[in-house]
């Protein structure tokens, strides 16, 4: 929830929704001009895929960005980790007790991005990273060797 929550209100607040692409696909999709200023076409935050608006018939961006999506949910098998603590947690606080009724706490976000900005790191080539490589080979879009 927390990583969800915050990627879900800074693109409803900068960004476009795409009910119509929402349905077609299941997932939040959001689009906008300010995207190219990050010199991409599409990116994909926690479970938010947003993609330039000029972008938003181009299905193979929408599966590399969807392809991210899915790299983040493969990471929920690390929230069981987190069932103790926060069961403890519930137990000492009564606030979070009742806040957890309500929410789900999407930590895994924490590992992923460490991981997936970890490979990014002194690369000649976007697609020099195992996160990149599979989401540009099941959309086709790898564009260097």
């Amino acid at each position: 929830m927390p990583l969800s929550f915050i990627a879900t209100t800074y693109s409803l607040v900068n960004h476009d929704f795409e009910f119509e692409r929402t349905l077609e696909t299941g997932e939040l999709v959001f689009s906008g001009h300010t995207i190219k200023d990050y010199n991409a076409s599409g990116t994909a935050t926690a479970n938010i895929v947003v993609l330039d608006k000029t972008e938003m018939d181009n299905y193979a961006f929408l599966s590399h960005e969807f392809t991210h999506v899915y790299q983040y949910y493969d990471f929920n098998v690390f929230n069981t980790y987190l069932n103790k603590p926060l069961q403890n947690l519930k137990v000492n606080y009564n606030t979070f007790d009742k806040v957890s009724n309500h929410l789900y706490y999407d930590l895994q976000g924490f590992i992923f991005y460490s991981l997936f900005f970890s490979e990014i790191q002194n690369i000649d080539c976007h697609y020099h990273n195992f996160f990149e490589t599979e989401a540009g080979y099941y959309s086709n879009t790898i564009f260097c060797n």
